[in-house]
């Protein structure tokens, strides 16, 4: 009599298992399956000149490309802040760009950024 009382449980474990295996079985590639599909999208509007700003950009919105537009267009009225990390130094556009984007537009912000990036790097000579 209480051998069928632990047999009604076991099954409820096993049917519990695929559904744990659902949850992670999303692979990497399809998760940045809808952000491939943003990035040919903004791609064919024109915004492929920086791969690494486009990629930062659709990550950040989530593959939103109504959002990433308005990001990068609001990328192109910072022409006066890119040319002011120019003039201090800063001679990598592409990652002036994306330290301004992380940054929402803060030169002192993509300055600090841009220095810890340097630092990181190591001396050159």
């Amino acid at each position: 009599a209480s051998a069928p009382g632990p047999k009604a449980p076991a099954p409820a474990p096993a049917a519990a298992a695929p559904a744990a295996e659902a949850a992670p079985s999303k692979t990497p590639e399809a998760a940045q399956a809808p952000y491939a599909e943003a990035i040919a999208t903004l791609r064919a509007m024109g915004y492929g000149a920086d791969d690494e700003l486009l990629a930062q950009v659709v990550a950040n919105n989530e593959g939103d490309v109504g959002k990433c537009v308005t990001d990068l267009g609001q990328l192109s009225e910072w022409d006066t802040l890119l040319l002011d990390l120019e003039q201090m130094g800063f001679g990598d556009a592409a990652r002036n760009r994306s330290a301004l984007y992380k940054n929402k537009g803060s030169v002192k912000g993509a300055v600090r950024d841009l220095v810890e990036a340097s630092r990181g790097a190591g001396p050159s000579a």
